[in-house]
């Protein structure tokens, strides 16, 4: 990936500077962001990037040891110092496993595409695919109605 960096007050634009990062991750900063760059054999006209910051949107009071990805419309994966994984997105959340999507999360409803398997003592109510509302009471089924 590469982008375009503006320095000395503007005096100096290099174009299509490669950026590096932590392998498995990748983004693309929002224009205007700070970056830190290296200059390849001392040369100015040499430089890559090591590393992009974004006040406006880098999320704010973490505790020590937390992480959190982000973007700019506010969808994060937070990962909250050993209590909690919260993920929250603006439309949807797909799970896809060996390229096939099992679960979709989207407006408050939650579609599981294949079988799902439910542990003893679980209670509640979901709707079959033919629109047939289930209920089930400590682990068994209590009720199927229309």
């Amino acid at each position: 990936q590469t982008c375009q960096i503006t320095s000395y007050q503007g005096q100096e634009v290099n174009n299509d500077r490669p950026m590096y990062g932590s392998w498995g991750m990748t983004s693309v900063p929002p224009t205007g962001s700070q970056a830190i760059t290296l200059s390849g054999y001392g040369q100015n006209t040499n430089k890559f990037i090591i590393g992009t910051h974004d006040i406006n949107t880098h999320p704010k009071n973490l505790q020590a040891g937390e992480v959190q990805m982000y973007d700019t419309k506010g969808q994060t994966i937070y990962l909250q110092d050993q209590t909690a994984i919260r993920i929250s997105a603006n439309n949807e959340v797909t799970i896809s496993i060996a390229g096939q999507e099992c679960v979709l999360i989207q407006s408050g409803v939650v579609t599981i595409s294949n079988s799902l398997i439910v542990g003893n003592g679980a209670s509640g109510y979901f709707s079959d695919q033919n629109g047939k509302v289930i209920t089930v009471q400590a682990g068994i089924i209590t009720n199927i109605g229309d």
